[in-house]
């Protein structure tokens, strides 16, 4: 059988089983492995027909769907089981290769054993450092080493745990010898293994590792149980009591803030790719003067550049009181929102030897590492920058690797002013021993934790060369409200309004929609809910429901200034002027001099055929900010579409003098025609066609203002002769 047959069959398999079709499923897992024994499979299969026989017959059986939960329970770990072993032969997937690879280690070293080892390596350690013997601490060094490597891959590529496998394990979380940074590694690689095949004791122990209160292991035990419960919910729908054992663990409102934390915080590092386009791609100014002359100025109905970024400032507070906001602000100069910042910095220095090996994208930085410990082990850089640096939350774990292999690259002289630099630019004066000492302190708090631990994760799914092998979380639409085991979700509104906000910061309208649908379900009908709703409705162009929640925030709290003006922007965007016009006059009574809104007025007049009317606004605009083009050609146009040639000619000419743009050159060409000047109209035409770079182009805003060139008494006919004449 190949690889690509056995996938499709155990997706397949899986896929019957979740569909509760337990019968095809085993009858598929005959015909799969039909030379395999069948004692295991007809441990399954007979009490399955028993039950079934006896459901025929009528029998009353109170334990039939405890019963036949376990039976698919016990069907998908034999799946698991029968399926990974036989991948392990012809699998090129990294984990089926290190299966094979590694089978003599993995099945020759013993957890207690590998414990033993690690236990005696900080004492190992000080009397090498004591003696000043390097031949020593290097074996001291390769021996820790090897071991961890050991341990990892044996939790990663281990079957499912047996009773005796869990009891070893367990004597990790009460051991008082290894340090915490080895627990860490090993967390990470059971992790890898119960997102890789379910096994219930190993998400079981993880829940322990948690409960130790281990400060740097126990934020990432939770961040690997998070992961599981999303990656795994179908399989731990079978796992009864595994799911109340969660279910205890979540009742402690710490671990409730924790993963409402780690939630934002997956969902941040799923904007790094964004965040690294904007980074890599910046827009030149002169793109965006190219961009903007091609729009129609003339009112442009469309949003205008002060419509586009709007968000309502009351909702500042919402915004920086964030778990990411929080963060920057403790983290002082670390400059992130949560998203990862330096991925794309950091991206290009993973190809050090140190990353080959699969283990050390997960280990916590240690300069008892051997790759570092000769340069930094607790001697040159003891108390320094570089110190104060790679014992923050500023860079995650890995990063901190890389930059400290980089130092190891530059002359002392060259090292120390980059360290300088790097000083001034990221730390911004906090080399003062006051501050260094709270920064550390911030590093040990489990939001930073776990969130560092969140960027090594996603350098490891996108970085590692052999990431595509690997089920990536950050691949995976989030929605943790929906899932049973994180119900606590959806009952607190204080959670849902941070996760709805982190959409609506990020421009996700349509999922921070569904959940201020989920609050509206907890009967929080507050002001925030509803205006918030309808921005978000308004970005995606739903009009209709934007006016529908902007008018419920308005019934909660009337005569708001923000609300108001964008019931005037969804209104006029529906072409509904007249009751555009009541909102923005009742947020003129507020600001009447508020030049955007005045402008808008006039817009909405105008499109009431309100000429007069129009321009008293347009001209007050022109009254109260000098040289206000803006004020010159909505004067200009409105003049024109009334038959006030002369008016209109007179604001043209000024704008004409005063960096023009291709729509005002076509438009003062309308202007001169209609008062019978062509060859005016032909000289300001050839100006625009320079402008739009384009003749075709020029023709295309010509055909959109025909009715108002024939209103205006140009006849139709004339209209491509003109044209004929630019050339």
């Amino acid at each position: 059988m190949d690889e690509k047959f056995l996938n499709k069959q155990y997706t397949y398999i899986n896929t019957l089983l979740q569909q509760k079709r337990l019968k095809d499923a085993i009858s598929e897992l005959e015909s799969t492995f039909w030379e395999a024994p069948k004692d295991e499979l007809n441990n399954i299969k007979m009490p399955y027909q028993y039950m079934l026989q006896y459901m025929l017959e009528g029998a009353q059986d109170p334990q039939r769907y405890t019963l036949y939960n376990k039976l698919v329970k016990d069907t998908l770990e034999y799946t698991d089981k029968v399926f990974c072993k036989e991948l392990d032969k012809v699998s090129s997937n990294t984990y089926h290769r290190k299966r094979r690879e590694e089978s003599d280690k993995i099945n020759s070293s013993t957890y207690l054993g590998l414990l033993k080892t690690l236990e005696g390596f900080k004492d190992e350690l000080a009397v090498g450092d004591l003696i000043n013997d390097e031949e020593k601490l290097n074996t001291v060094l390769a021996r820790h080493e090897k071991a961890l490597s050991d341990l990892f891959l044996k939790a990663w590529l281990s079957d499912t745990w047996s009773v005796a496998d869990k009891e070893e394990a367990s004597s990790f979380l009460e051991s008082n010898l290894l340090i915490e940074s080895d627990l860490s590694l090993f967390i990470s690689a059971v992790t890898l293994a119960s997102i890789q095949y379910f096994d219930a004791k190993k998400v079981s122990w993880l829940i322990d590792a948690y409960n130790k209160q281990s400060i740097f292991a126990s934020p990432r035990a939770l961040v690997g149980l998070v992961m599981i419960i999303h990656l795994q919910n179908e399989r731990l729908s079978y796992y009864p009591e595994l799911n109340a054992k969660i279910s205890f663990l979540l009742e402690d409102p710490k671990v409730e803030n924790l993963i409402n934390s780690i939630y934002l915080q997956l969902l941040q590092a799923q904007e790094t790719e964004k965040i690294d386009k904007r980074m890599r791609e910046e827009i030149i100014p002169g793109m965006i003067k190219n961009a903007s002359s091609l729009k129609d100025l003339k009112f442009g109905f469309e949003e205008g550049e002060d419509e586009l970024n709007d968000h309502n400032p009351d909702w500042a507070n919402s915004f920086e009181n964030s778990e990411a906001d929080k963060m920057m602000k403790e983290m002082a100069n670390l400059q992130m929102e949560g998203a990862d910042i330096y991925m794309s910095s950091f991206s290009m220095l993973k190809g050090y030897p140190f990353f080959y090996s699969i283990q050390n994208w997960f280990y916590p930085f240690e300069k008892n590492h051997s790759s570092v410990y000769n340069e930094f082990g607790g001697k040159d850089y003891k108390g320094s920058i570089v110190d104060l640096i790679l014992n923050s939350g500023m860079f995650c774990n890995s990063d901190k690797y890389s930059l400290c292999f980089t130092f190891l690259h530059f002359p002392k002289m060259q090292r120390d002013l980059m360290l300088s630099q790097l000083t001034e630019q990221q730390m911004g004066g906090l080399e003062d021993e006051q501050k260094s000492m709270h920064l550390k302190e911030l590093s040990k708090k489990p939001q930073i934790i776990s969130n560092q631990y969140i960027h090594d994760l996603y350098r490891f799914y996108k970085l590692y060369r052999d990431h595509r092998d690997f089920k990536s979380i950050f691949s995976e639409t989030l929605k943790f409200q929906e899932l049973p085991q994180f119900n606590f979700l959806k009952k607190n509104s204080t959670y849902l309004f941070q996760i709805a906000d982190f959409f609506l910061k990020n421009e996700h309208y349509d999922r921070a929609i569904e959940i201020y649908e989920v609050l509206k379900e907890t009967n929080d009908f507050s002001f925030d809910l509803f205006q918030k709703k309808g921005y978000c409705h308004q970005k995606l162009k739903q009009y209709d429901q934007a006016i529908t929640a902007y008018i419920k925030a308005d019934m909660i709290k009337a005569d708001n200034i923000w609300t108001n003006s964008h019931l005037a922007i969804c209104y006029r965007a529906t072409e509904q002027y007249d009751k555009a016009l009541y909102y923005y006059q009742a947020v003129e009574k507020v600001q009447p001099e508020n030049l955007s809104t005045l402008f808008y007025i006039g817009m909405c007049y105008t499109s009431m055929e309100q000429y007069d009317k129009a321009l008293q606004y347009f001209f007050k605009m022109d009254f109260i900010k000098n040289n206000n083009k803006k004020a010159w050609r909505a004067i200009g146009w409105c003049s024109f579409i009334s038959g006030k040639g002369k008016q209109a000619q007179r604001y043209y000419q000024k704008i004409l003098n005063n960096k023009p743009l291709a729509i005002d050159y076509l438009n003062a060409g309308h202007v001169e025609w209609a008062l019978g000047n062509l060859k005016k109209t032909v000289e300001c035409y050839k100006q625009a066609i320079k402008g739009y770079g384009s003749k075709n182009e020029f023709i295309q805003f010509i055909e959109k203002d025909k009715p108002s060139l024939i209103k205006q008494g140009i006849p139709e006919a004339d209209i491509p002769l003109l044209i004929d004449l630019l050339d």
